[in-house]
């Protein structure tokens, strides 16, 4: 799948341009990004929550910008669930933490501290956030003392992940679903890539903002010629 070779490209340059020994100021907002992502569902006060909870674990270094830009960056890695992509990520992130240089047990509990919290952000803790804490521990050689209580209910332990997008770039999330729509309803993409393209659209309209903004204006010109541009880069995206 093309939304799939994207993701593992993704991962691949994220890996190498990866300093080989990532500190937690450059890593974190990546990492929380993921565990927010982990459940398959994502709301604004869980941002707003984990946003808190990075402040309060290394304050003013941890910016809630880069903490947005994570989360759209991994939702759209992770959208479409692909259980190859996630494994991929999962030992990424785990990875990078087991080469960290933690300065002292304090940290790498304050860590597993900062993670327990991260999965309880939205009231509930899903099996994968609980999975992932306890491979976390693993990685940093550090044993969890926190507990966490997994919810059973099978409806909240099921994933389905989507492209998540701040509410203020709610014109973009438009921008994207209208791409889409007509390209699968001109037949230049089939029904059944439907979700691919809405990937696919998503990467190429945050990438041309300005240009997504002319498809909702007011000139006919314009309009065509952004129409035009993206349908060609989208269908380029999908191979």
């Amino acid at each position: 799948m093309a939304s799939a070779n994207a993701s593992a490209k993704f991962i691949d340059n994220f890996k190498r341009s990866r300093p080989a020994s990532a500190n937690l100021v450059q890593f974190l907002p990546f990492a929380a990004a993921f565990m927010c992502c982990i459940d398959g569902e994502i709301s604004e006060s869980e941002i707003e929550k984990i946003s808190e909870l990075g402040k309060k674990f290394l304050g003013k270094k941890f910016a809630k910008k880069e903490l947005i830009q994570a989360v759209e960056e991994v939702s759209r890695l992770l959208a479409n669930f692909d259980k190859t992509i996630f494994e991929k990520w999962e030992a990424l992130t785990l990875e990078t933490f087991s080469k960290m240089n933690l300065s002292s047990e304090g940290e790498k509990q304050a860590l597993l501290a900062f993670f327990c919290e991260l999965a309880f952000a939205d009231g509930s803790v899903h099996i994968k956030e609980a999975q992932f804490v306890d491979q976390l521990s693993a990685a940093i050689n550090f044993e969890n003392p926190f507990e966490l209580q997994i919810d059973n209910d099978p409806k909240k332990n099921h994933f389905e992940m989507s492209c998540w997008y701040l509410e203020g770039t709610v014109s973009q999330g438009m921008v994207v679903k209208l791409l889409t729509d007509v390209l699968v309803q001109s037949g230049f993409i089939p029904v059944k890539k439907r979700q691919e393209c809405l990937i696919a659209s998503a990467r190429v309209v945050t990438a041309n903002a300005e240009m997504s903004m002319a498809l909702l204006g007011d000139n006919k010109d314009a309009r065509k010629k952004a129409f035009s541009y993206f349908s060609k880069e989208i269908r380029n995206e999908l191979g």
